[in-house]
């Protein structure tokens, strides 16, 4: 067995540049879990509004609620009107930012009559910063 040689300075100072940065990680996810503890994260509620227009335009405002505890960004919300004997017509909003308890109104754009019951529009995604 040959005999155990001692670390060089860059070697001790590698270790410890390593370990910080191990522990630095851990710490950081340490924090978060217990920031994140008991919170339910964004939730939705969507309310339809005012119909309007005629033609060949119709408007549908939507109201988006965040009714969680937790901020979100980047809200896709979904609309889609079922067309009887036709493809649905689709449309999509983007909310940049949704704070907690917040609220943002939308505007979708229909070529047909939105008949309400058959119009469904949801929060298809969203992202926390």
């Amino acid at each position: 067995m040959s005999p155990r040689r001692e670390r060089t300075a860059a070697e001790n100072v590698a270790l410890g540049v390593s370990l910080t940065i191990v522990l630095a990680v851990l710490a950081a996810i340490g924090v978060i879990a217990a920031t994140q503890n008991g919170k339910e994260g964004p939730r939705f509620a969507v309310e339809i509004g005012d119909v309007r227009g005629g033609g060949t335009e119709h408007h549908v405002q939507v109201r988006v609620r965040n009714v969680g505890d937790a901020t979100a960004e980047n809200v896709q919300v979904h609309a889609e009107l079922a067309v009887a004997g036709a493809p649905p017509l689709e449309g999509e909003q983007h909310i940049d930012f949704l704070a907690a308890g917040g609220q943002a109104e939308v505007t979708f754009v229909f070529s047909e009559e939105p008949v309400l019951d058959r119009l469904t529009i949801e929060v298809a995604s969203y992202r926390i910063p």
